[in-house]
């Protein structure tokens, strides 16, 4: 595969007037206090959008087919037909906002994240991790090169973290978000598949 088909990506849109509303993980412990939402024109009928929660100071990253926004499943949807060449294109496209993102804040202390959303197929084939966090961690490694960024990934819980290289409060951060979501089991339960939950969460 050529580098320049490697990283080719769709044309994303900020969308206006983004609000709170369906947020897809808080607690009260863990709130997000605003939202950005991209819009991404795959084909012609057929767009999607990806939205960025901000947990103060902690950038969470999910995207779902427009069409089923008022679904409470929307980001498990997979039945969209889209071809390998276009989830490589959205997942490009994806890092390249984050990019966007980061050029605009201009600040080293804001971590961006994604939890790899499961599936009922993960379920039905007994695996551990999410397989879409295994594909996600691939393309993110790929477009955020050690060299200019710190990484980190909790597979239990399918979360993938990266920042700037100059972030120097980094580690501690990733420490007090763990922290953060292990006071709820149910809580972080959401973001692991069944047998991460029997494997990994202990039983009262």
């Amino acid at each position: 595969m050529s580098s320049e088909s490697q990283y080719k990506s769709f044309r994303y849109t900020l969308l206006k007037n983004a609000n709170l509303s369906g947020i897809p993980y808080s607690v009260d412990y863990f709130e997000a206090t605003g939202i950005k939402q991209y819009k991404i024109s795959i084909r012609k009928k057929l767009v999607y959008i990806v939205e960025l929660y901000d947990y103060k100071g902690f950038i969470f990253l999910k995207f779902h087919p427009k069409i089923h926004e008022s679904n409470p499943d929307r980001y498990q949807i997979t039945a969209m037909g889209l071809t390998h060449s276009e989830k490589r294109k959205l997942l490009n496209t994806c890092c390249l906002i984050v990019l966007d993102e980061i050029d605009k804040h201009l600040k080293d202390d804001i971590i961006y994240a994604f939890f790899g959303q499961w599936y009922d197929k993960d379920n039905q084939q007994n695996r551990l991790f999410a397989k879409r966090f295994n594909l996600y961690e691939k393309q993110v490694t790929t477009f955020f090169s050690n060299e200019h960024f710190k990484h980190f990934k909790f597979d239990p819980i399918n979360l993938y973290c990266l920042s700037t290289i100059q972030n120097s409060k980094f580690e501690s951060l990733i420490s007090d978000l763990l922290e953060t979501l292990s006071e709820n089991q149910d809580f972080v339960a959401q973001f692991m598949t069944k047998r991460a939950i029997e494997e990994y969460l202990s039983v009262e």
